[in-house]
């Protein structure tokens, strides 16, 4: 304890010399270690560049009048990416109705009613006959709506204006008769009206969103070769996935008519001649003036025309007998993640 006593700086100098010694120790061995990580490492990248020097092709030199193949990849990938955002211009989305980053159930509610009146119109211009007067373009669920559920309303405003280009689309072929227009589900507890909706919902990869409709018109083969057209040459990204075409069910004639050329004939009854009064005293004259008495007037025999059927008109050529279609088409909008 004495020698403790008298050497007391010198015991505490040792433990700290100990212990620094034991702190750099560990410095020492976790320097190592990170050592023969990186020594791992670049055996690694060597041995895979060795790999890429034998590589048939070869990496390539820089050098003017060399093979530069990493400089090669670089030009392609510069230039694809320049490809995309050339192509990016024909994915364009649909302008939601209404347009907000937030959509709020009073703005959705004022819209709907005037984006159907357009509609109407549009199709009433066009020659488009609807399925109801107040057809509302698989909004029916949302005519009545007083609240709505705030979750749904922006995926609602995107639906709504992508109904109205598809109706556009339509009505700008002149198609004749609107069956319905079908949309996906968005809202469980909003949407009821099942004749408004599709079993398919809206898919999505690593690059974009494809939302699905299903078309359903009646037309001739020049208004849906227009339709087809019309969903090619949109500004949007269309895709018709299923299309299915039957004759559409003829119309039923109410007020059939008779016999084509038949005529309608009244019995002819001549009529009587019936001699004036003085016809007697006239006879007496004649006979006691000219020895004979008056001749009797001869009265033409009447002509009965006979009925005769109409003849037929000239039976034209048949160029073309066309039937009006019933089309049923699934197709998908998409849109490009990321933009607006």
């Amino acid at each position: 304890m004495s020698w403790v006593k008298r050497n007391l700086y010198f015991l505490i100098g040792s433990l700290v010399a100990l212990a620094l010694m034991g702190v750099g120790g560990y410095y020492l061995w976790s320097k190592i270690s990170e050592e023969s990580t990186v020594a791992e490492d670049i055996t690694k990248q060597y041995e895979e560049l060795k790999n890429l020097a034998n590589q048939n092709p070869h990496p390539g030199e820089v050098g003017s009048g060399k093979v530069d193949n990493v400089q090669a990849a670089k030009d392609q990938e510069k230039a694809l990416k320049a490809y995309i955002a050339k192509a990016t211009a024909h994915f364009k989305r649909p302008t939601p109705i209404p347009d907000s980053a937030k959509v709020g159930g009073v703005e959705f509610a004022t819209q709907l009613p005037n984006v159907v009146a357009l509609l109407t119109k549009e199709a009433h211009q066009a020659g488009v006959q609807l399925p109801t007067k107040e057809y509302y373009f698989s909004f029916e669920a949302q005519k009545s709506l007083v609240t709505f559920d705030s979750a749904s309303l922006n995926k609602l405003a995107v639906s709504l204006g992508e109904v109205k280009t598809l109706s556009e689309i339509l009505f700008d072929a002149k198609i004749n008769y609107l069956e319905a227009i079908k949309r996906e589900v968005i809202s469980a507890t909003n949407d009821t009206q099942m004749g408004d909706y599709i079993s398919l919902t809206t898919t999505s990869n690593a690059l974009a969103e494809l939302t699905p409709y299903e078309l359903d018109f009646r037309c001739f083969s020049a208004e849906l070769a227009d339709t087809l057209s019309g969903l090619a040459n949109s500004p949007y990204c269309i895709i018709v996935k299923t299309m299915n075409i039957e004759p559409a069910p003829a119309s039923v004639d109410t007020n059939p008519g008779g016999t084509p050329g038949a005529v309608t004939t009244q019995p002819y009854t001549p009529p009587v001649y019936t001699p004036p009064a003085s016809t007697a005293s006239a006879d007496a004259y004649m006979a006691a003036r000219y020895g004979r008495p008056m001749p009797t007037p001869v009265m033409p025999v009447p002509v009965v025309p006979v009925a005769t059927a109409a003849a037929a008109p000239p039976k034209a050529a048949a160029f073309l007998n066309e039937h009006q279609l019933r089309v049923v088409m699934q197709v998908e909008i998409v849109k490009l993640k990321g933009q607006k």
